[in-house]
C-alpha cells in the first residue's frame, strides 16, 4: 500500500509515529513514510498546494488489542475553499486518510462509548441516549441538527441494546449507501418495525428479493404506457385542484393546502396503482377512510423506532399500537379487495383475448389494464395477492406522501419568500407567451366558469416535453422546488442496520446490529455544506450563470437517496410537483392565515403539524407579448 500526503502532513504524522511504542508493527510505519518528493505529493493529487487542516479523532484498537489500520486513530487531511460572500457553497473535501495505532485501552461498556469519544448527547448508564431522544422527541430532526453542529458530523448515542450512529457527513453516506452497500441494508430491526405497513415491498426487503423488485419496479416506471396514464392524471387533478383553489379565491376562504395536497396525491397514485379512484380530491372534500387509515399507520409506526417496549404495547393491543393494527386492517381489506378484482378483470380480458380470432398474439398486452397492480399480475402469474399488496402499498407510499409533503412545505416557502414566487410567475408567462401568444380574458374579472377554462388551456400545454426539459423551461421552478426539498426532505432520516463489524470514514467503529442513521434535514441546513446561507430559502444557489439548473452530489443532497437504492420515482414526482405548481403559481397568490404557526409532526414523512393555511388570490392576466419579448 502506497501512502500518499499533501504538503505539510509529514510532520503530524511523523510526530505522532515517534510517541508510539517500539512494540508497534512497523508496517504502519512502512505505510506512513514521506515520499522523497513533496511536490510529487502535489502532482499525485492534481492540484496546486492550498491550507490544510490536520484533523485526529481518537478510536481504540481491536478486540483482541491489536492496532489495525481500520479500527484506531486516523489523520485526515481537510482542504477548506471559501469563495465570495455570495459563493454557492463551502465546499470540504477529504483529500486522504492514514491511519495509525493508538496507544489508548478500550472502553470498557460499550453503552458508553459516545461518552469515551467524547461526542453527541447524553448517555446514562443502561439506558444510553434514550431519555435524551425521549425528551427531545417532538422536534427531534432541530435536536439532531444542533448535536451536528456541536458535536461533529457524526456522533454516536448509545441505545440499551445497540448503538446509533447520527451522521449528515458526506463521506460516511457514500460509503453506507454505495462503497460498502452491503454491509448496511435496511436491517432486521428496520424490516420488524415496518413489515405490518410495508411486509416485503422494496421499501422494506433485502438481499435477493431486493434486487428482483427493484429490477421489476424500474422497468414499470420506465414503461411509456405507464407514463402516459400518469401524466394524463397528474394533469387532470392538478386542474381539479385549481377549480377548489379558484372556488375559495371567488369566496374569499382560506384552504388548508396540506390535506388538499394529500387529497390530491392519493387520489392520483391510488389511481395509477390500481386503477381505483378513490375521490378524495373534490369540491365536497369528503372523508376518505383509506387517507386517514394511511396517515394513522404513517405516523404510529414511526414510534416504534425510539419506543423500546412497542413490541410489548402490540402484544397486549394498547395505545398507539391498538391504532396501528386498526389502520393496518382497513388498508388490507381495501387492497385485498382490490387484488381480487383485478384478477378477474384480468381472467376475463384473457377470455375476451382467446374468443376474439382476429387478435394476434403479440396483441394481448392490449388486454391488460395500465394500473400497476395488473401489470404485476401480467408480468408474473404466480405472484401472491401479499406480494402484490405489498409492492403496490410501498409504490403508494413512494407517490403519495412524498410529493404531498413537498408541495405543502414549497407554498409555506412562497409565503415565506413572495419574490421567489414572482421570478416563479413570470417565468410561466415568458413559457406561456411563446406557445399562446394572443391576449387573453382578465383573470380578476372572468367569471368562474371562464377562469376555469383559461387554466385548462394553460394546462393542455403542460406536455411531457416541455415539462421535463433540462435546458429551456422551468428552470427556475426545479430549482424552487428542489430547494425546498433541500430544507423540508421528504424522508428527514432514513435508518440502516449493520451487517458486520466496520468503521465508518469518520473513524467511529460499529459492531453488528447497530444502526446507522443519515440525516437528510440537517445536512440540508448545516453551514459546512452549505455555507452561511444554509438556512435562507434561495433557488438561486441551484442555478448556474446562465440560469440554468445544476444538481449536487447525491451523497450531499440525500433527500433521494443514493446508489444502489436510489429513488425509482425521482423524475415521476418532478413531473407531478412541476406540473401542480406551475397551474398553481401562474393563476394564483398565496397570503398565510394570520396567526397560524408552521412546525412539523414526527413521523416517517416529514409532514406538517397543523397543516398550511391560506388564503388565495387571481392573479391578472399578463400582457404575453410583452412576457415573450422580455426573456427573448
Amino acid at each position: 500500500m502506497q501512502s500518499m500526503y499533501l504538503p505539510g502532513e509529514g510532520a503530524a504524522v511523523h510526530a505522532h509515529l515517534s510517541n508510539l511504542p517500539k512494540s508497534s508493527p512497523n508496517q504502519w510505519k512502512h505505510m506512513l513514510a514521506l515520499p522523497s518528493d513533496p511536490s510529487s505529493s502535489t502532482a499525485r493529487w492534481g492540484r496546486s498546494q492550498r491550507p490544510l487542516q490536520l484533523t485526529i479523532v481518537n478510536a481504540t484498537p481491536n478486540n483482541n488489542g491489536e492496532s489495525c489500520p481500520f479500527s484506531d486513530t486516523f489523520i485526515s487531511t481537510e482542504v477548506a475553499k471559501d469563495g465570495s460572500s455570495n459563493a454557492k457553497e463551502k465546499q470540504r473535501k477529504k483529500d486522504a486518510r492514514f491511519f495509525v495505532p493508538s496507544m489508548n485501552p478500550p472502553p470498557v461498556n460499550n453503552l458508553m462509548r459516545s461518552k469515551t469519544e467524547g461526542e453527541g448527547p447524553k448517555a446514562w448508564p443502561v439506558l444510553g441516549a434514550l431519555p435524551e431522544i425521549l425528551l427531545n422527541y417532538d422536534r427531534m430532526h432541530d435536536w439532531l441538527l444542533e448535536n451536528f453542529e456541536r458535536a461533529g458530523l457524526t456522533f454516536a448515542a448509545p441505545m440499551p441494546t445497540n448503538t446509533y450512529f447520527y451522521t449528515a457527513d458526506p463521506a460516511v453516506c457514500e460509503y453506507i449507501l454505495k462503497t460498502n452497500f452491503s454491509n448496511y441494508p435496511k436491517g432486521e430491526i428496520f424490516q420488524e418495525i415496518l413489515y405490518e405497513f410495508l411486509g416485503d415491498g422494496i421499501f422494506n426487503s433485502d438481499g435477493e428479493l431486493w434486487k428482483k423488485q427493484r429490477k421489476v419496479m424500474q422497468a414499470e416506471v420506465q414503461r411509456k404506457v405507464l407514463r402516459d396514464y400518469s401524466l394524463v392524471t397528474y394533469r387532470k387533478k392538478a386542474h381539479l385542484l385549481a377549480s377548489i383553489v379558484s372556488k375559495a379565491s371567488y369566496s374569499a376562504t382560506s384552504l388548508e393546502m396540506q390535506d388538499l395536497f394529500k387529497r390530491m396525491t392519493l387520489d392520483t397514485i391510488v389511481e395509477v396503482a390500481t386503477g381505483v379512484r378513490l375521490g378524495a380530491l373534490s369540491h365536497e372534500l369528503p372523508y376518505v377512510p383509506f387517507q386517514s387509515a394511511f396517515d394513522e399507520a404513517n405516523v404510529n409506526v414511526h414510534a416504534r423506532f425510539v419506543d423500546p417496549f412497542w413490541r410489548v404495547k402490540r402484544f397486549l393491543n394498547l395505545g398507539l399500537e391498538a391504532r396501528f393494527k386498526g389502520a393496518v386492517q382497513y388498508m388490507d381489506t381495501f387492497l385485498y379487495d382490490v387484488i381480487r378484482t383485478r384478477r378477474r378483470d384480468m381472467a376475463e380480458a384473457k377470455s375476451r383475448f382467446k374468443s376474439n380470432q382476429s387478435t394476434k398474439p403479440e396483441d394481448e398486452g392490449k388486454f391488460t389494464r395500465a394500473d400497476l397492480a395488473s401489470r404485476y399480475m401480467s408480468l408474473d402469474e404466480n405472484a401472491t395477492d401479499k406480494s402484490i399488496r405489498d409492492d403496490v402499498l410501498s409504490f403508494i407510499m413512494a407517490g403519495r406522501d412524498s410529493t404531498s409533503s413537498v408541495l405543502a412545505w414549497f407554498i409555506y416557502c412562497l409565503v415565506s419568500k413572495p419574490e421567489v414566487a414572482e421570478k416563479i410567475y413570470d417565468e410561466l408567462c415568458a413559457f406561456e407567451a411563446r406557445h399562446q401568444p394572443t391576449p387573453t380574458l382578465n383573470s380578476v374579472h372572468a367569471s368562474e366558469g371562464e377562469f376555469s377554462e383559461r387554466i385548462q388551456q394553460f394546462v393542455d400545454l403542460l406536455t411531457f416535453e416541455e415539462v421535463t426539459s433540462t435546458t429551456s423551461n422551468f428552470q427556475y421552478l426545479h430549482a424552487a422546488i428542489t430547494e425546498t426539498i433541500r430544507l423540508y426532505p421528504v424522508v428527514p432520516q432514513d435508518v440502516k442496520g449493520v451487517l458486520e463489524d466496520d468503521v465508518l470514514p469518520s473513524g467511529h467503529i460499529v459492531r453488528k446490529g447497530d444502526l446507522v442513521v443519515y440525516i437528510p434535514y440537517a445536512m440540508g441546513r448545516l453551514q459546512t455544506l452549505w455555507g452561511p446561507d444554509a438556512a435562507v430559502y434561495r433557488p438561486e444557489r441551484w442555478l448556474n450563470e446562465a440560469g440554468v439548473f445544476e444538481g449536487a452530489s447525491p451523497f450531499k443532497f440525500t433527500a433521494f437517496q443514493a446508489g444502489p437504492r436510489s429513488c425509482l420515482g425521482k423524475d415521476a414526482a418532478y413531473l407531478q410537483m412541476k406540473i401542480v405548481t406551475a397551474v398553481l403559481c401562474r393563476f394564483f397568490k398565496f397570503e398565510s392565515v394570520p396567526g397560524h404557526q408552521i412546525g412539523y409532526r414526527m413521523s416517517a414523512i416529514l409532514m406538517m403539524k397543523d397543516g398550511m393555511h391560506i388564503t388565495a388570490s387571481r392573479r391578472s392576466s399578463p400582457d404575453l407579448a410583452s412576457a415573450r419579448a422580455q426573456h427573448n
